[in-house]
């Protein structure tokens, strides 16, 4: 049986894996489908979290 890919076409794959994942991420990021898809709560999920935000200056020095 032979290997799919030679090794040559291997290790450019992997040399080049992480700014193809990079691409893929930003087509997924900017497709509406998906983005709502990711943003709503899976099945028995809360639909809030329990951690809330509070922006308030507070006294320092300097």
């Amino acid at each position: 049986m032979n290997a799919p890919l030679k090794r040559d076409e291997q290790i450019e794959l992997m040399k080049n894996a992480a700014e193809r994942h990079e691409r893929l991420m930003h087509k997924w990021v900017k497709d509406t489908t998906v983005r709502s898809a990711l943003a709503r709560p899976a099945k028995g999920q809360k639909e809030r979290s329990d951690y809330t935000r509070n922006d308030v200056t507070i006294a320092r020095c300097g």
